[in-house]
């Protein structure tokens, strides 16, 4: 008869082989849920739970949350509507500019919620973020309704989405040299890299391209398949950088 002990060192033995078999899908989908890896390991998502804390000392990279592209909340034609209105409430004439102040102001004074769905508010009215995570840029989203903008007083170079994807992807290799087995590729830990990296952009600036869960996906994707990864642009002043006069 199998005595209590080796019974045990088998039972031992095979949740460390689950537990590896979770830590390699884990590593290889670094953006999966808990559901997605029980599925393609054909666990139970409880019994994926159970094993993550041990599976997370097999090997040393990250784990990224899974992004979730959904729809966009606003068209472009109810984000360009928002803005005409804004420039028609403050009275604005066709030639005059629509800064984002004014407008902010504008939303701000909205109520929360109109007595019908498509009455003006807060809640049908997108903010100057989503604005800028759209266009890229404040001038951009107005140009793009067909408003006169205000042109930056100089000329400058800012970060592309291209720029913060790098940056992120060089954060996910330097946690993937961490020595601290696969660890959450959090904001918290993106914080704590950022103060030997004061070149690499705050969150702030990062969230202002994109969702978190969306650009590190990108991130990680570039990670993986380079081998050697290019120089990134730096955070000049203001988040900006002046481009040079010639």
């Amino acid at each position: 008869m199998t005595s209590a002990k080796a019974r045990e060192a088998e039972r031992a033995q095979g949740t460390a082989d689950e537990s590896m078999r979770v830590a390699v899908w884990m590593r290889n989908h670094p953006g999966s849920t808990l559901q997605t890896a029980a599925d393609g390991l054909d666990l139970p998502r409880y019994r994926v739970g159970l094993l993550m804390p041990q599976a997370r000392t097999h090997f040393d990279g990250y784990l990224i949350p899974p992004a979730k592209p959904g729809r966009e909340r606003f068209t472009d034609a109810a984000m360009f509507a928002s803005l005409r209105a804004c420039a028609k409430g403050l009275g604005l004439r066709k030639a005059q500019a629509l800064s984002q102040g004014q407008y902010t102001q504008w939303r701000l004074a909205l109520p929360d919620t109109g007595p019908t769905p498509k009455a003006r508010s807060k809640a049908t009215s997108p903010s100057a973020l989503a604005y800028r995570r759209r266009y890229g840029t404040w001038t951009n989203a107005v140009k793009s309704a067909g408003m006169v903008a205000h042109e930056p007083p100089r000329a400058y170079d800012g970060l592309e989405v291209q720029d913060i994807v790098l940056w992120l992807a060089l954060w996910l290799r330097d946690l993937t040299k961490a020595k601290g087995g696969l660890i959450d590729a959090s904001q918290r830990h993106y914080r704590l890299w950022l103060t030997s990296n004061p070149k690499a952009p705050c969150e702030e600036i990062i969230t202002m391209r994109g969702t978190w869960a969306t650009l590190l996906a990108a991130a990680s994707e570039l990670e993986k398949t380079s081998k050697k990864l290019p120089k990134p642009k730096p955070v000049g002043s203001g988040a900006r950088i002046k481009q040079s006069r010639r």
